[in-house]
């Protein structure tokens, strides 16, 4: 009797082992990371993403080429590679919930009165250059801003509290 109480005990706490990491894999899941293709493009456009799929506001971005942000969108985290740009287009807004990496160039484009605005929520680190219109930190705790030696940084920073 006393086995028996210990295998159901055991096959319950294995049950809930089972459930907590199908949870957690699902989460991981849901946060798919999202390559532009070296060629670039337009960020609605999805030829500009390997697999053909437009980023949506639970993606990891990573920009390997010249990417313009030619409507609003939201995605969780970006990172900009090393050689790859980030540019505006039509004046958009990028949001980003999470930290922003530029390991590349972050820019307005290039000619007229196109600006890029970004809105970041969490983290924000600068490895190469930076020279948006404006980059906006709202997010709910602390923020941190960091830029490598010898990197350029030209674009009005905002402060915005959500509290």
């Amino acid at each position: 009797m006393i086995s028996d109480i210990g295998s159901a005990v055991t096959r319950r706490l294995q049950l809930v082992f089972v459930c907590i990491l199908l949870s957690l894999s699902l989460a991981w899941i849901s946060q798919a990371q999202v390559y532009s293709v070296p060629s670039g493009g337009v960020w609605a456009d999805g030829s500009t993403w390997q697999g053909g799929v437009i980023p949506t506001s639970t993606d990891q971005v990573v920009i390997r080429g010249i990417v313009s942000i030619n409507a609003s969108a939201t995605v969780a985290q970006v990172t900009v590679e090393s050689g790859a740009t980030l540019r505006g287009r039509l004046d958009r807004t990028l949001t980003v919930t999470r930290d922003l990496t530029n390991n590349g160039t972050i820019r307005d484009r290039y000619s007229g009165n196109w600006w890029l605005y970004l809105v970041i929520g969490g983290d924000v680190t600068n490895n190469g250059t930076w020279t948006n219109y404006r980059t906006t930190l709202n997010g709910s705790g602390n923020q941190t801003i960091s830029q490598a030696a010898g990197t350029n940084w030209g674009t009005q920073i905002v402060l915005k509290t959500t509290s």
